[in-house]
């Protein structure tokens, strides 16, 4: 799945090595510490797999901000996407139409 993302990403990043900084399994599952450990970070791809077995995120191109902001940012980079098994990967990127992405 990563190597299928990976089209997605800009080529800058697909020759970084990815690093995981934040799991509910090893960080526990509180937000503020979720924040804590995204807050330093610029182009985060988030992984997300429901009970379900679908798997979905976002590749997220700007540092993250606590929730007391009312502003939406990132950039034309910026995609949220969703895969299952036996299914294509599915991505939405900006429209580039208005601020809101």
């Amino acid at each position: 799945m990563i190597h299928v993302l990976s089209y997605y990403l800009p080529a800058t990043l697909t020759l970084m090595r990815m690093t995981m900084i934040y799991s509910p399994r090893v960080h526990g599952a509180s937000p503020l510490t979720f924040n804590d450990c995204l807050a330093k970070n610029d182009n985060t791809l988030i992984v997300i797999r429901d009970t379900t077995g679908h798997i979905f995120g976002a590749y997220c191109t700007e540092q993250w901000r606590t929730a007391h902001s009312n502003n939406f940012y990132g950039s034309g980079d910026s995609f949220v996407w969703t895969f299952h098994l036996g299914e294509e990967l599915r991505t939405w990127g900006s429209t580039n139409q208005d601020d809101f992405f």
